[in-house]
């Protein structure tokens, strides 16, 4: 009987914990679950050389329209804010962060942001995802930089000078690039990199996967290999034609290199 009695006290002590911290979390909830989000709009008013996105949580994209300034639909709600500034030369949207008592960004949608580009306007990109979903839409840019603690990155179409990517975590996916170089670094996470054209390729894969196809001939390019550790398809070659190059470094993790011609 005494034992019955302890599995009870047990019991209402538990339910009572856990009744407390749902009222607690309810309470930095605004006493809500679903929070009503707002979309409110930037318009540029510099003339702009860099987009700089810094995000959290939620998702937005990019896109190019008939138009003249460069506009940011984005929501905010009680709970998530964002904020957009330009100051010499620079468009940066920076997110609101994840805590561990945001309900709403597992229970409930963020509305997506979205970044309108006029068309013709070539932008310096550089990117930090710590969670979330950032798209880059089918377009030509300046130089791109992309640095990934978490979520998810995907590229459509790019044009660019250089583009380089820092990958800790996450994924990463781009439809087609073609860059004057591209410089790599896996240290976990995957990334995949389709329909690439680029002279001058630099890929380091400390831990993770990193797969490239490549839209060129694999005896023009000179290519040296370092591994130490993990999986790599490619081994040393004096390629055909000047220029051409990829230096690859694996550590650990795995590194795919395909040549479509």
């Amino acid at each position: 009987m005494k034992g019955y009695i302890k599995v009870i006290i047990t019991g209402v002590v538990i339910f009572s914990l856990g009744l407390i911290m749902f009222l607690v979390v309810l309470g930095l909830n605004d006493w809500t679950f679903s929070p009503k989000y707002e979309m409110k709009q930037f318009e540029s008013s510099q003339n702009l050389t860099t987009l700089s996105i810094d995000y959290s949580a939620g998702v937005i994209e990019t896109k190019f329209y008939d138009g003249d300034k460069i506009i940011v639909e984005y929501p905010e709600s009680s709970r998530y804010t964002t904020k957009v500034t330009e100051d010499n030369g620079t468009l940066s949207i920076v997110s609101g962060k994840r805590h561990w008592y945001d309900v709403s960004f597992w229970t409930g949608k963020i509305p997506k942001a979205v970044v309108s580009i006029p068309n013709g306007l070539v932008l310096d990109v550089s990117a930090e995802l710590h969670a979330g979903v950032v798209t880059i839409g089918d377009g030509t840019f300046g130089d791109v930089t992309l640095r990934m603690n978490a979520g998810t990155v995907n590229f459509g179409n790019t044009v660019c000078e250089k583009f380089q990517l820092d990958l800790n975590a996450g994924a990463v996916y781009v439809g087609g690039a073609t860059c004057n170089s591209l410089v790599t670094k896996v240290n976990a996470g995957t990334a995949e990199i389709k329909n690439l054209i680029c002279n001058d390729i630099k890929a380091v894969v400390n831990a993770g996967g990193l797969q490239i196809k490549i839209d060129g001939v694999k005896t023009e390019y000179t290519i040296s290999v370092e591994k130490n550790a993990g999986s790599c398809n490619l081994s040393g070659q004096t390629g055909s034609t000047e220029g051409k190059k990829i230096d690859a470094k694996v550590n650990a993790g795995s590194l795919d290199v395909k040549f479509i011609n």
